[in-house]
């Protein structure tokens, strides 16, 4: 059974969330909860976005490409439902996983300039991604 916020008893807990461990954690900064909840939300796809554009380097230097990347990224629909719904722990991790994917892309070997690619490191990453 479902309860909203409105629903709850004052003094007895709600129902956990998937992000209750992350609240605990941001209820340590010295604003707001819904403060930082509200900038997560607003902020979501923009930094989605430079994120995609940075960790998109990576793969290709063309901005054309990259540009591609970060459009299909930062408009993708899983971040618009979970905007749409205010699924603010699916925004941050749509947020973060193009980190993620650079720094996989770094541990095996993804190489900074054309000359020092590897077929086989490419192959590895496409294998820990699948």
């Amino acid at each position: 059974m479902e309860r909203g916020l409105g629903e709850l008893d004052p003094g007895r807990p709600g129902e956990r969330g998937p992000g209750d461990a992350l609240v605990r954690l941001l209820g340590h900064l010295p604003v707001g909860g819904e403060l930082v909840v509200e900038v997560l939300v607003f902020a979501a796809v923009p930094v989605s976005a430079l994120l995609a554009w940075w960790a998109s380097g990576a793969i290709t230097r063309a901005v054309g490409a990259r540009l591609v990347l970060t459009t299909v990224w930062a408009l993708a629909p899983s971040l618009l439902t979970a905007l749409a719904v205010g699924a603010w722990p699916l925004l941050l991790v749509h947020m973060l996983l193009p980190l993620l994917a650079l720094a996989l892309g770094r541990a095996i070997g993804l190489p900074h300039k054309v000359s020092q690619a590897s077929v086989s490191a490419a192959a590895a990453g496409v294998c820990c991604c699948w």
